[in-house]
């Protein structure tokens, strides 16, 4: 978490960025330093430093159950999303930006959410679709690529499709480099996991990884210049972020960039880049100058927010016109940020707790008795790096996610093995 914050720190200083009417507000900042310590605080004393590691697993696991339910959930995602799309003409990526345009205002405005039937089924199903992405990586010894795209990969798609966003598609992304990476740092311990060498090394996955990537990639960039286009190109867009985010590239450096690449793919780093920075500047903002009531996880939390909408939409309005007031609606609060609107100075406690909770995965992890807890490892790796944005439960419908998570570790089935070698049964 502090390598995470230092770099987000350092590329706002290194990189060409200028606040033009932003500030960062120093009491903020140790407001920030006061969080962060309360993580750090709550990782060391959950994780296990002195106790021994197990050369493999006292259990096997048993997945019958948790693949056909994450299957079916990844099938039923699949259809409601491919309805909605179609019925909402969301394959044009104008039009998908227009509607995930009219829901932020119609959030701030106290307005009821119009979202169909199809939408609200694949609002709850689709973010099982990355726990059977980190179930196939983390735990299978030979991997079915086609049902990892078809079950894993496609429902994020559509559900980044139908939203008009791009946060489904950046945790599928996501979830699948880190899960792949524990599965590589598994099969390179001395721990017996069952893994085949070289199972996805073959062409046929490297041409189907590549391809995704590259389409994910291309509809990334084709949104972000539907939004330049919508304000009249992308030279003007440097101007449109100095006036409405407040922050803009400027000097030398930003000058020799634009010699040197094109302005199209400088304006698309400068934006990437700017989502997981803003919530340095966001966060110090918040601590200084919010004095809304707590907001009880409608703030953090998407699916809290549609409830509350649901029962009092103009209040609901209200309490985000405080975050209105002060220029931080729409922008990324951090996860800090985002726990003291909703909590106030109660979200370090929790903060604390998120630190105990990961200090507790990563012991059991390297622990190695119980392979559950492999599950559950890139969820927290993925949690740490988000933090930047939101809270693991409030960055693209993370609660919901982490609700599926519980429902299947809950469903894992152990056995005990014996004494001899054991491989997951998958």
């Amino acid at each position: 978490m502090l390598k995470v914050w230092a770099i987000a720190f350092f590329a706002l200083l290194i990189l060409p960025y200028t606040l033009t009417s932003r500030v960062i507000y120093w009491e903020g900042v140790a407001v920030l330093m006061f969080f962060l310590v309360a993580f750090f605080l709550g990782t060391i004393s959950k994780s296990y430093p002195g106790k021994k590691l197990v050369d493999q697993p006292v259990f096997e696991l048993l997945f019958g159950k948790v693949d056909l339910l994450l299957m079916a959930l990844g099938l039923i995602s699949i259809c409601v999303l491919t309805i909605e799309i179609i019925q909402a003409s969301s394959l044009s990526t104008a039009t998908a930006y227009a509607n995930r345009s009219i829901q932020a205002q119609a959030l701030l405005h106290g307005d009821r959410s119009n979202s169909s039937l199809w939408f609200k089924i694949g609002f709850l199903t689709y973010p099982a679709s990355v726990i059977y992405i980190v179930r196939e990586l983390v735990f299978k010894s030979k991997l079915k690529v086609s049902w990892l795209i078809f079950f894993g990969l496609l429902p994020g798609v559509l559900a980044s499709v139908a939203m008009g966003g791009r946060a489904p598609l950046f945790c599928v992304m996501a979830y699948f480099f880190i899960a792949y990476q524990v599965r590589k740092k598994l099969k390179s311990s001395n721990k017996h996991i069952g893994l085949r060498k070289n199972t996805i090394n073959n062409l046929y996955s490297k041409l189907m990884v590549a391809t995704g990537v590259i389409v994910s990639v291309f509809y990334v960039v084709n949104v972000y210049i539907e939004r330049a286009n919508g304000v009249g190109g992308i030279e003007l867009m440097f101007d449109v972020a100095d006036r409405l985010w407040g922050v803009t590239f400027s000097g030398p450096v930003f000058e020799m960039a634009t010699n040197i690449f094109d302005i199209v793919i400088v304006y698309i780093f400068f934006v990437v880049v700017w989502y997981f920075v803003q919530g340095l500047i966001m966060s110090t903002t918040i601590f200084a100058n919010y004095s809304g009531a707590p907001l009880l996880g409608v703030y953090g939390i998407d699916l809290f927010s549609a409830v509350a909408r649901r029962i009092s939409p103009e209040g609901s309005a209200a309490n985000f016109n405080y975050l209105l007031d002060i220029g931080v609606y729409g922008f990324f609060p951090s996860a800090f940020g985002s726990l003291y609107v909703d909590f106030s100075y109660g979200g370090i406690v929790i903060a604390f707790l998120w630190g105990m909770f990961t200090g507790m995965v990563y012991g059991r992890f390297r622990l190695g008795e119980d392979p559950r807890w492999r599950l559950i490892m890139p969820f927290v790796i993925f949690g740490i790096f988000i933090s930047l944005i939101n809270t693991p439960l409030g960055f693209s419908n993370g609660f919901v996610t982490y609700f599926w998570l519980f429902v299947v570790f809950i469903l894992i089935k152990k056995r005990t093995v014996n004494m001899q070698p054991a491989q997951n049964k998958c």
